[in-house]
């Protein structure tokens, strides 16, 4: 793991700890050592311990690739949307530095994941539907088995053709999302059903029956 050794090594002076007093109870001398001049250290528990002694976050330690940094930028921009905030989250994505983003396309979670965050803030955010039909699309027909957040592009289309008052083509994207998600096991289902619970007053109203029986099943409705 890489870590940011110069910055321990800042943040231990500043506090008066000689590198044997750090590691004390926690890994030998030569562990701290390395640390600070080679920065790596192959232990994230004992990096977190030593960062605990030294009052500090260890993701404030941690030098991160660029695709960790946007996964961990789009997890923030994940809980505004869930506070429905997307209008502050799309701003914070138009201020994003554009570069952070180009390396991502051997990395189908992410680069959808970048997509829906793009589209859904522009549509519900910025009011923006062309921008969010473009991000939307970009996730649509690539996998057989579509990933969460392909899901939840199909779903956000069923809101732009809803809000656009195209209500026969904004069913067929409803039905095709919640079919979908009938059909998903991935670990983070239970965040598909948080934000599609968010159109469960439309499923209704358009009378899409099945998806309806389907939720009073599942407890949603």
């Amino acid at each position: 793991m890489d870590v940011l050794g110069a910055k321990v090594r800042a943040i231990r002076k500043s506090k008066k700890i000689s590198q044997k007093e750090l590691s004390e109870g926690i890994c030998t001398q030569a562990t701290i050592s390395n640390i600070e001049s080679k920065n790596r250290c192959d232990s994230l528990v004992i990096f977190s311990a030593i960062c605990r002694r030294l009052d500090v976050n260890v993701e404030d330690c941690i030098e991160y690739t660029q695709e960790q940094k946007l996964n961990l930028f789009l997890d923030e921009i994940e809980k505004m949307c869930s506070r429905f905030d997307h209008k502050a989250a799309y701003q914070l994505l138009a201020d994003y530095v554009v570069e952070e983003s180009e390396d991502i396309d051997g990395n189908a979670i992410l680069k959808s994941k970048y997509n829906y965050y793009q589209g859904i803030t522009a549509l519900v955010g910025a009011k923006d539907s062309s921008s969010a039909l473009f991000y939307f699309h970009q996730n649509i027909g690539y996998n057989k088995k579509p990933n969460i957040y392909e899901i939840l592009s199909i779903n956000a289309l069923g809101v732009l053709y809803e809000n656009e008052n195209e209500i026969d083509r904004a069913k067929v994207y409803y039905k095709k999302s919640l079919n979908l998600l009938k059909h998903y096991d991935g670990e983070t289902a239970s965040m598909i059903y948080k934000f599609t619970i968010i159109r469960l007053s439309s499923i209704v109203r358009l009378k899409i029956i099945e998806l309806v029986l389907y939720f009073v099943r599942k407890g949603f409705i």
